[in-house]
């Protein structure tokens, strides 16, 4: 059995790693000593997970933050370069500002004395190659359902990395990471036999591993003549001859990657790794069709598309090729019996509006976290170059009036995504001037308005886009969130209704139940004052639909922590910190999560993250009163006093540091009850500021 088809489970371990160009001589790169048991910096190693030729993987506890994480110890033998520290930091330090879901978060880098090592996230899951593997010992293949919503993920998570100038360079089934988890949390599968492993296609997660270590340690020459850095089977043929290499080697990558989670095997095998490098740069790709005769031809031109022979010739990004992908899975709904899941058809949807709108809790910080559909916006403004890859098949799209509206509408969409609040705004009316009737650019316009600061103009946007598609969900919810967001209706009857059409037509629709669930939350939707007993429900279904919204679970945790039940929202505030650890809003709501429940340590770290990823002084204020709470709490009142001094540099009327020191100063004169009460009404929500308040009313 050639070597890269061998399963995972029955790989032999080998006391080596091997990639080699032609010329290349062999170097033996020795395997590292168990660190099991071992403290490096802050983590605690409890089990090697993995060996690679570059590093091993350990599962680790970080006791501080009370969590388990991946470290990446890399092998000794790469310090012999002494650049190799400076590019390691380097690259590293730009690993660790990718915040996508679909790409497992960098926490820390660090040297401890022969050991460079990486903290990230650790994935409870298993590697989409385990998968593959199962798959290819049972004879089946992945089903394409799974296939289209595992490589929609990894697209989304390369186009985002390539757009911020980093490259992977080593993209394979085994950095591809599956966390396939019940309604509850817990992982589907816990059988040790991979051939026991199947793939719900529904519930899991998709998480991209192990960008920037092959730059790391590019410039490392382990052998005489230089060794191809990468896996010989997914690799591209100029990194296979040593030639210079861009995003576009990971764009041929990605076509192997497809290839093999159709067919179960790679397009090119061999009984060497030269052997595989040099079918990758000389023999045309095999069809699908050899294999899978029920797959359509266009999934060959597709493929075709990405392993070109010449970069020049390939799709030249992520978002072209996930274009084709989205038109190609339209097409097999059609033309095959297989059909996609209810996420793959809530994507097409989508992508074919070309149209998205804020999360409610921050307008302005919420546009930045879009960007997972930021590359099905891109699909759209890719339909003309998605027309020359696959041929005739979709040529009856050509003449679409939508298709040949949406470069510009993406173009305005782009801008919209950047901030660029006016020039989006102008851009979206250029495309209303040729098409007065396209919803899509009316929802955007609207919401570039919105940023602008022009509610109304925006909400008459939203009305205008119901006009011409009475049939699309968005216009309602959008009017809906706009009218009690911003108080424009006090009819909570016909802002229900909304939230409840656009429900009826998207019943499965996270964003839909998000909405009306976020509303019931924050405004008296359902009753004279909010209700999370009645947001619960809404909330719960949008987790379920979309476990990676990290603002859904957020919101969820706020409304379980507003029911005094604390124990249930911790598990929900962990996930949001873990889906964008960069939130300071997520990291407060765990900090009072955590307090609520009495761990008032965990609560100081969270608090502390919160405090430093917070630019505006005001907040940061509150949140150093807070930690400076529990410093009194826990018997410090030395790191109290510290940061109460800082929330009063910061913001010169601090309440909350006033009311804080007067619990570290008791003989100070208390406030009046009604000034309490008031206080307690402004933060209802908040057990840590409520706590603040309840322990000076218990002193008056």
């Amino acid at each position: 059995m050639p070597f890269h088809k061998m399963p995972h489970s029955i790989t032999p371990l080998v006391p080596c790693a091997l990639y080699i160009v032609p010329g290349a001589f062999l170097h033996i790169i020795p395997r590292m000593a168990d660190l099991t048991g071992r403290t490096v910096g802050k983590y605690t190693l409890q089990q090697r997970l993995g060996r690679g030729g570059m590093a091993e993987v350990y599962k680790a506890f970080h006791p501080g933050l009370n969590r388990f994480v991946a470290v990446k110890i890399l092998h000794a033998h790469l310090a012999e370069d002494p650049d190799f520290l400076v590019r390691f930091r380097r690259e590293a330090q730009a690993v660790a500002q990718l915040r996508h879901p679909h790409i497992v978060q960098v926490y820390d880098f660090d040297v401890e004395g022969d050991l460079q090592y990486m903290v990230m996230e650790y994935i409870d899951g298993r590697s989409l190659k385990d998968y593959l593997d199962a798959y290819f010992v049972r004879g089946e293949h992945l089903p394409l359902p799974a296939v289209l919503r595992l490589f929609r993920a990894v697209l989304e998570a390369v186009g985002y990395a390539h757009a911020r100038g980093i490259v992977h360079r080593d993209l394979k089934p085994a950095n591809v990471m599956i966390e396939d988890k019940e309604e509850g949390g817990t992982l589907r599968v816990k059988d040790e036999f991979p051939s026991a492993l199947t793939l719900s296609p529904s519930a899991f997660r998709v998480v991209l591993t192990d960008f920037g270590i092959v730059k790391m340690i590019g410039g490392v020459k382990l052998t005489a003549t230089g060794v191809g850095l990468g896996t010989p089977a997914y690799m591209s043929p100029e990194q296979g001859l040593g030639q210079p290499d861009d995003a576009r080697s990971d764009i041929y990558s990605l076509g192997v990657m497809l290839y093999e989670m159709l067919t179960g095997a790679v397009p090119f095998d061999g009984d060497t790794a030269l052997a595989v490098l040099l079918k990758h740069a000389q023999a045309p790709v095999p069809s699908l069709r050899q294999s899978r005769p029920d797959l359509p031809e266009a999934f060959d031109r597709l493929i075709a598309a990405a392993m070109a022979k010449r970069p020049d010739q390939r799709f030249q990004t992520a978002g072209e090729m996930l274009a084709a992908l989205e038109a190609l899975a339209a097409a097999s709904e059609k033309t095959t019996s297989i059909k996609a899941s209810p996420l793959a058809a809530l994507w097409k949807k989508r992508a074919a509006r070309a149209s998205t709108s804020p999360l409610p809790t921050a307008v302005a910080s919420s546009r930045a976290g879009r960007g997972r559909w930021n590359l099905a916006r891109l699909a759209v403004g890719s339909a003309l170059f998605l027309l020359l890859v696959l041929g005739g098949l979709f040529a009856s799209r050509l003449f679409d009036a939508a298709s040949l509206d949406a470069p510009a509408r993406a173009t305005a969409q782009a801008q919209l995504d950047a901030g660029q609040y006016q020039l989006a705004a102008d851009s979206f009316t250029a495309v209303l001037q040729q098409a007065p009737e396209d919803a899509a650019a009316l929802l955007g316009r609207a919401q570039a308005r919105e940023g602008l600061g022009q509610i109304p103009e925006a909400l008459a946007d939203v009305e205008q886009a119901i006009a011409v598609a009475p049939d699309d969900p968005e216009g309602y919810a959008e009017r809906a969130r706009l009218n009690i967001q911003y108080g424009l209706s006090d009819d909570m009857a016909a802002i229900r209704a909304d939230f409840d059409e656009a429900i009826r037509l998207a019943p499965n629709s996270a964003r839909a139940y998000f909405l009306r669930g976020w509303a019931a939350l924050n405004f008296p939707l359902l009753g004279d004052s909010p209700n999370p007993q009645a947001a619960l429900a809404d909330l719960q279904q949008s987790v379920t639909l979309d476990p990676q919204n990290a603002e859904a679970q957020f919101t969820l945790a706020r409304a379980l922590l507003a029911l005094s039940r604390p124990a249930d929202a911790l598990t929900l505030a962990h996930r949001a910190v873990e889906l964008d650890p960069r939130s300071p809003l997520y990291r407060k709501l765990r900090a009072h999560v955590q307090a609520a429940l009495g761990d008032f340590h965990a609560a100081i770290d969270d608090l502390t993250a919160a405090i430093d990823l917070l630019p505006d002084p005001t907040p940061r204020a509150a949140l150093l009163a807070e930690r400076a709470y529990l410093y009194h709490r826990l018997g410090n009142p030395a790191s109290a006093q510290t940061d109460l001094e800082r929330a009063v540099s910061l913001d010169s009327t601090p309440k909350l540091a006033r009311y804080v020191h007067l619990l570290l100063d008791p003989p100070l004169p208390r406030p009046s009850p009604d000034e309490l009460a008031q206080a307690s009404a402004d933060a209802p929500d908040d057990p840590i500021w409520r706590a603040i308040v309840e322990a000076l009313t218990e002193g008056n």
